[in-house]
């Protein structure tokens, strides 16, 4: 591939294998992290194998779709990042377990045009929620009821960056993605009416992530 993908963020559903991707996508990143010396951020053992986790993905996915509510009552939002392919004749380079969904459009000339569609990312946000790690950094101001939403801003709300990851498989294709999902991000913010994204980072292997 010689030029740039186009990215595309879409919510988490459209296609049936969106949380296998998620799962997969998580495992892919720990190769990566263990060859940049920051292994202790996430471990070695893939995330498919660690109990309940495939489960919890699964449900949050659906929890995204609106298919049952979250055990909080938060919104939470899956996105998706895809990359548009190029012609099919270019694709030889793509990884064996690729997460591929297609598209047909109808053309004004009265054809019908294929277009495909390449996961190359996810994303997490949960609406005016943070974790218990973050409640517990009383200078934060998180730690009491609702204090996020009283002190942020009381009719705007926020959104909290759970989690984003790239697959690290798809090498070019995913060139660009972590900065679509952020666009993505931005733009589901703006819709929902809040006003502020908060996200935090591993301290690890000299503060990296945080720069």
């Amino acid at each position: 591939m010689t030029t740039s993908p186009t990215f595309h963020v879409r919510p988490a559903g459209k296609s049936p294998t969106d949380a296998q991707f998620f799962i997969d996508a998580f495992d892919s990143t720990l190769p990566y992290l263990a060859s940049i010396g920051s292994e202790g951020m996430w471990g070695l053992e893939p995330f498919s194998k660690r109990e309940g986790f495939a489960q919890e993905t699964t449900e949050q996915v659906e929890q995204s779709q609106g298919l049952r509510p979250t055990p909080d009552g938060k919104v939470l939002k899956v996105l998706i990042c895809e990359a548009e392919l190029p012609d099919k004749d270019h694709q030889d380079d793509l990884p064996e377990m690729a997460y591929l969904r297609t598209e047909t459009d109808s053309q004004g000339s009265g054809e019908n045009r294929s277009r495909q569609f390449l996961s190359v990312g996810a994303a997490m946000v949960r609406e005016d929620w943070v974790p218990s790690y973050i409640e517990k950094q009383e200078h934060l101001g998180f730690g009491k009821r609702d204090a996020a939403a009283t002190t942020h801003n009381a009719r705007a709300g926020f959104v909290y960056l759970e989690v984003m990851v790239t697959d690290c498989r798809p090498g070019e294709y995913r060139h660009g993605a972590g900065a679509a999902l952020l666009r993505g991000i931005k733009e589901y913010v703006a819709l929902r009416g809040k006003d502020t994204i908060y996200v935090d980072a591993w301290a690890g292997n000299g503060e990296k992530l945080s720069r």
